[in-house]
């Protein structure tokens, strides 16, 4: 595992808390043994058929190729195309569910993907957006910054590498109310878990590497990390 030096840094902005650990940064870990529903073939046939006409080769548009498993996790010239296990916020699903002038690519007189093949690539998506051979993306990464977004109560996992956004963690999925107010971030110096404090609901959680709740304790505010 890769090391960076200096002491734990914490930064604040614009209502978002930024953290990576200190000596250590945490690594990525994922359940690859678990078997996915929705095969990558699949995806890649729709994503065939509808969309590697104009997201293919050198000239690809916006640079988001999605010819293949790598070319698709690795994004776009402008981030993330999609967050494994967050189809939701993926922005391949959004450009098809979510534009206020009719889903891409109908702007360009293209075909749309149909609502099952949405579904498809959401649930492959929401499964972990694994490869053929069972591959999740950014299993093992192991340059982590954690950031709070406080007014939607989601702490998003940022590659430091790729400057993508590589998982995110939906607290009001966990229970949590959407005002919980996620603030100050620690993590373990061998990465093995990381803290949260929730200002307006006045706990601490603790998350494994896995981004899994492990534990919840009630404190008195401030209550700061």
């Amino acid at each position: 595992m890769r090391a960076i030096t200096g002491l734990s840094i914490c930064l604040t902005l614009l209502g978002s808390t930024l953290v990576t650990s200190g000596e250590e940064v945490a690594v990525l870990q994922v359940d690859t043994a678990k078997d996915a529903a929705v095969s990558y073939d699949d995806v890649q046939r729709v994503l065939d058929a509808k969309c590697v006409n104009c997201h293919s080769g050198p000239k690809a548009a916006r640079g988001l190729r999605l010819d293949s498993w790598e070319s698709l996790t690795a994004g776009s010239d402008h981030g993330e195309a999609i967050i494994a296990f967050d189809a939701r916020r993926s922005l391949l699903v959004e450009l098809t569910t979510k534009l206020v002038g009719g889903p891409h690519p109908a702007e360009i007189n293209s075909i749309t993907l149909n609502e099952g093949e949405v579904s498809l690539v959401s649930d492959w998506i929401n499964e972990g957006a694994r490869s053929k051979n069972g591959e999740i993306p950014f299993a093992g990464a192991d340059q982590l910054l954690y950031a709070a977004n406080q007014s939607v109560a989601i702490v998003s996992v940022i590659d430091m590498e790729t400057n993508m956004v590589v998982r995110n963690v939906d607290l009001q999925s966990l229970g949590f109310p959407e005002n919980a107010w996620p603030h100050h971030i620690a993590v373990e110096p061998d990465g093995s878990h990381w803290y949260l404090s929730l200002i307006a609901a006045n706990q601490i959680l603790k998350f494994d590497s896995n981004n899994e709740l492990v534990q919840s304790i009630d404190f008195v505010r401030p209550g700061l990390l």
